[in-house]
């Protein structure tokens, strides 16, 4: 019944697999059945040609068409060109151009779409709007309204004479269908009614899809009044989909096109390349920055995409002078861990080795610096200014409020010299992370504690120097060492990312984890980044509300807290920390804490079902 002609020709089932959009079924039920069920998320282009009669009790009037839509999940545009001979012999041609558009989401949208044929001097106009509700995973409902013009059959045919059509009217329509999915996205069956502008019954049609393995769709569906079968297979090949569909009563049409898409399609043939590169350079913060910058998550995240998949063999790492803390750089490296322990090979070059990227490339197989490089692996310490003397020349006392003699994070603004409490309270923090990093080091090269301590006793050194001492293995330029790895050749870490992260043909939202950043110092109010002179700020009103948003949302199935904070205002910490306790009651609350955790930190992040740390992370210190 439904003779479409592309977009979604003959597979894609009542209310669709993508992301949100519109349906524009543009050569249809009397006329045009712009009909709002195919949702794309993306840009998708595509092309076809169909074969079908231009009336349905003239079966020597044939129409040929030739179309290409483009569609995204706000405006889909497209055009075509018909192309039929009459019973006598004439020659004719119409072209067509269609526009649409969407507003909403995955789950609820409306639709408005219009189509304009021209042929010569005679124009068409037809439009539609439609409502598209998908309930859950397993029921999508819709329903649509428009108004074309229907042209009556041909009435007379004369031996010398063209063919004469009958005259053009208007006709609105109204369709509306139910689908269900009783085994997810494998198995969908729908069924649409069809009526006039007065409501009349006119044609019922019912179908079914069954999705046999992912990127492979056999449809079929029937025309109850018609007597119309129509059958069709689509293949989809990562950017590409090839479809074709063949309809079948007394009288025989024929669909055939190309999809490209931006997005990758679910296919049966997985993604898979053997490099990836990455560039690390400067800081990585918790939060995500604003319009989707980088964040610490989202490069950990790739990093352990990489690591689990085994196709990828060799890992290029650039490190341009990035600026993690020592607890990033463990999480990092145990991700690189992961992926050394499958048999990957991991590259890397730097300009410059620190404490925290020597850590880093310990465990790598090949290193190179610059001739020009060097290695200022010189062991870890800390310094503290004291404003006592300051503060007493200007005429200002600090009065400050704690529990307990290890409670010093205020010391540096009371006292004018360390305290045998902070002296010792660094001393251990300081020997523990001393520990790791040489330990990590030596397990990691299979040499002694002794000999990575040497590398700190001769440093600063240079990289002919390094390579002497074992740190690195290779001197040489960028372009030399991006030639001997095929950096040029590897995927970026961005578009391997894209790659493996297809369209979801689900109808509801994939289910997630929702990770809630707690960054910086806890204050009374809204969170704000870094500043010209100030820190990053943990607001409770910001976390709160993030909180009891995500415990209330259907498609969130579990909550990580990140705490990177030394603390700050009690009141705020508790108000976190009542947001965390009544979250967990609707869902699994896990908190994984980063550089920092202590104070106001630490008392957060006792809400939690489970505590991770890493062991480098700074925690406790409640009073």
């Amino acid at each position: 019944m439904r003779n479409n002609i592309g977009i979604t020709c003959l597979f894609l089932v009542s209310v669709l697999w993508s992301q949100s959009g519109v349906l524009l079924d543009v050569y249809g039920y009397d006329g045009m059945n712009m009909f709002h069920r195919d949702v794309i998320s993306d840009n998708t282009f595509k092309i076809g040609i169909m074969r079908k009669p231009f009336y349905d009790d003239i079966d020597t009037l044939s129409l040929q068409n030739v179309y290409a839509i483009w569609e995204n999940n706000f405006l889909p545009l497209g055009g075509g060109i018909y192309s039929y001979d009459t019973p006598v012999g004439e020659k004719n041609q119409m072209g067509w151009f269609l526009w649409g558009l969407i507003l909403g989401k995955k789950q609820f949208s409306l639709s408005y779409a219009e189509k304009y044929y021209f042929s010569g001097s005679h124009r068409r106009h037809h439009w539609q709007a439609g409502i598209l509700s998908r309930f859950n995973r397993n029921l999508s409902w819709e329903v649509s309204f428009g108004k074309g013009f229907v042209r009556d059959t041909l009435v007379e045919v004369d031996e010398d004479e063209p063919a004469i059509f009958g005259a053009l009217s208007e006709e609105k329509y109204l369709r509306t269908g139910i689908a269900v999915r009783p085994y997810r996205e494998y198995l969908t069956l729908w069924g649409d009614v069809i009526a006039d502008g007065d409501f009349d019954y006119k044609d019922a049609v019912f179908g079914c899809e069954i999705m046999p393995a992912r990127g492979i769709y056999l449809r079929g569906e029937y025309s109850l009044e018609k007597k119309y079968f129509r059958a069709g297979i689509r293949f989809d090949l990562g950017h590409t989909g090839v479809f074709a569909s063949a309809g079948k009563s007394y009288r025989d049409d024929f669909s055939a096109g190309v999809i490209l898409s931006e997005k990758r399609l679910p296919t049966i043939l997985p993604y898979r390349t053997k490099k990836v590169k990455v560039t690390i350079s400067g800081d990585y913060p918790e939060s995500p920055k604003l319009f989707g910058g980088k964040s610490f998550r989202r490069l950990s995240d790739a990093l352990y995409r990489v690591a689990q998949d085994s196709s990828v063999e060799e890992l290029l790492i650039k490190l341009d002078s990035p600026s993690l803390t020592f607890a990033q750089y463990e999480e990092i490296r145990g991700i690189l861990e992961k992926f050394k322990s499958r048999g990957g090979k991991i590259k890397i070059y730097a300009e410059n080795l620190g404490n925290g990227t020597t850590y880093l490339v310990s465990l790598a197989d090949r290193v190179c610096l610059p001739p020009a490089g060097g290695v200022q692996f010189l062991g870890i310490g800390a310094e503290l200014t004291y404003y006592r003397g300051l503060f007493d020349k200007l005429g200002i006392r600090a009065d400050m409020v704690h529990i307990g003699d290890y409670k010093t994070a205020a010391e540096p603004y009371y006292a004018d010299s360390m305290s045998p409490q902070m002296r010792e309270e660094l001393t251990k923090i300081l020997s523990h992370i001393d520990t790791l990093i040489v330990s990590a080091i030596a397990s990691a090269k299979g040499i002694s504690p002794d000999s990575v301590r040497k590398w700190m006793e001769n440093s600063p050194m240079s990289p002919q120097d390094a390579r002497k001492f074992g740190i690195i293995t290779d001197v040489a330029y960028w372009d030399e060492f991006k030639d001997s790895v095929g950096w040029g050749e590897a995927t970026s870490i961005n578009t391997y990312l894209s790659e493996t992260s297809p369209l979801s043909p689900r109808w509801d939202e994939t289910p997630k984890i929702a990770v809630i950043p707690v960054e910086g110092t806890i204050v009374h109010g809204a969170s704000s980044p870094e500043g010209l002179l100030s820190g990053k700020v943990a607001g409770d009103k910001t976390v709160v509300k993030l909180l009891e948003k995500v415990a209330g949302d259907k498609s969130i199935k579990g909550i990580i807290l990140r705490v990177d904070s030394p603390g700050g205002s009690a009141y705020a910490s508790d108000l976190i920390w009542r947001a965390a306790v009544r979250a967990k009651e609707k869902k699994p609350l896990w908190v994984s804490m980063g550089s920092y955790a202590a104070s106001g930190g630490y008392y957060i992040s006792s809400a939690g079902d489970s505590i991770f740390a890493d062991n480098s992370t700074i925690t406790g210190s409640i009073g």
